[in-house]
């Protein structure tokens, strides 16, 4: 469950109500083809994403190279976050 009255960031510019996604396509239309957030009770329960939104992006594999920069560049960081969590 859900805690309700904290303010919560919204991902997207548009939202709609479950009820409305019975017409999809009006939703996507109305979105220009963007992902949609989907509110029920001042809650975001989901995201709507159209295909059109999916297809624009691209995905290419992290070479080796990459990844260990990627977690050479956290690991101080994260250091200090366990350290930090070693007394508590």
């Amino acid at each position: 469950m859900r805690e309700t009255g904290n303010m919560e960031r919204i991902l997207t510019t548009r939202t709609v109500v479950p009820s409305e996604l019975q017409k999809p396509a009006q939703v996507i239309e109305a979105a220009g083809g963007n992902p949609v957030a989907v509110v029920e009770d001042n809650v975001v329960v989901g995201y709507f994403v159209p295909a059109v939104a999916v297809e624009k992006v691209s995905f290419k594999p992290a070479t080796t190279d990459a990844v260990r920069a990627a977690l050479d560049a956290t690991r101080e960081r994260d250091a200090k976050i366990i350290e930090g969590l070693k007394d508590k």
